[in-house]
């Protein structure tokens, strides 16, 4: 068995995304772009989407040293896709419309903050940001689920 047979009928949409991302990254930035591609591919087809997105932006950024941050910037919002493809192919409307607010929020947090300060600073502030988001989403699912214990109350007896 290949392994092409495994792929369903939402696998082929990424399959196609991740073809047409890496003919453009190729495009874009040559022989990186290329790199950046095949690692992409071969990382979702064997661990997923959130390991094929962090190989993928390792490489970038490995070989991003001469180029300028609004190339970088327009290469990386590729990796959109490949979160949005999974999404957009099973989820509702209102979990697309949240995901990509989330994108814009943390993409408009790092611009501003790479206008004024290092980049390290932008990278920093955007990994706080998703830090801190992700915590409160936590925390709201264990309220949300009744994971949190009542406050206990306490009493005081005094023994005579």
């Amino acid at each position: 068995m290949s392994a092409t047979a495994d792929l369903d009928g939402n696998q082929w949409v990424m399959v196609s995304t991740l073809v047409a991302l890496t003919v453009l990254w190729t495009i874009v930035l040559g022989p990186l772009g290329l790199a950046v591609g095949l690692t992409t591919a071969v990382t979702w087809y064997g661990l997923g989407t959130p390991y094929a997105i962090a190989a993928g932006q390792v490489i970038l950024v490995a070989g991003t040293e001469s180029l300028a941050l609004e190339t970088i910037l327009i290469v990386g919002l590729g990796f959109l896709a490949v979160v949005l493809v999974p999404i957009v192919t099973t989820s509702t409307l209102r979990v697309v419309a949240v995901t990509l607010a989330s994108f814009a929020s943390f993409i408009g947090l790092a611009w501003l903050v790479a206008r004024t300060q290092p980049l390290w600073v932008a990278a920093a502030s955007v990994a706080l940001a998703i830090t801190l988001t992700t915590y409160a989403c936590h925390r709201y699912e264990r309220v949300r689920l009744g994971l949190v214990p009542e406050a206990a109350t306490e009493t005081t007896s005094i023994d005579q």
